[in-house]
């Protein structure tokens, strides 16, 4: 089971190695990447590139898992989903 955000985050690192992230203002150190895509779609002139990333991070001793995604066009991270 899984939540969908697509909310703002402020992540350090690169679009391919997030170390870590801030979300809902809590500080969130990524231990692992555990899966990476990237999306590609064309919408008459707009061009949508994304790079998702899946993520193990823990924040207060709490791990979760996490999808991010840096929006490359735009050059944004949104918390994308959080999986329960």
């Amino acid at each position: 089971m899984s939540k969908r955000y697509n909310t703002p985050i402020a992540v350090w690192g690169n679009d391919e190695d997030p170390r870590s992230f801030i979300w809902r203002g809590k500080f969130y150190r990524v231990c692992r990447v555990l899966q990476m895509w990237r999306a590609q779609q064309s919408f008459r002139q707009y061009t949508e590139d994304k790079t998702h990333i899946m993520v193990e991070a823990v924040c207060q001793e709490e791990a979760g898992i996490y999808e991010l995604c840096f929006e490359r066009t735009e050059g944004n991270w949104f918390m994308a989903k959080v999986v329960d």
